[in-house]
């Protein structure tokens, strides 16, 4: 198992997790570090609105998190533990 630090929520897709005090979107790798994902500005594309956002992926298909769904995420726990690669 491995113990998130204050202030990590889980977020809709495992392996994402959004730091509420720091207002950034994390990953987590398989050695456990956590690192953090890029902001995308969004804007036009080729005439395509890109909403701005973090742009993650799951099961192969890519999401996008936006940032007013991240701000209705709310922290359940203090410290979170989630299960290791090996465990699920």
């Amino acid at each position: 198992m491995i113990s998130l630090p204050e202030g990590f929520i889980s977020t809709r897709y495992p392996g994402y997790f959004w730091h509420f005090n720091e207002k950034k979107l994390y990953s987590i790798k398989v050695t456990g570090e956590l690192k953090p994902l890029k902001f995308s500005n969004g804007g036009w594309f080729n005439g395509v609105k890109i909403v701005p956002g973090y742009s993650v992926s799951h099961r192969g298909i890519r999401h996008k998190y936006t940032l007013d769904y991240l701000a209705t995420l709310k922290p359940s726990k203090l410290n979170e533990t989630i299960p290791l690669w090996n465990d699920i």
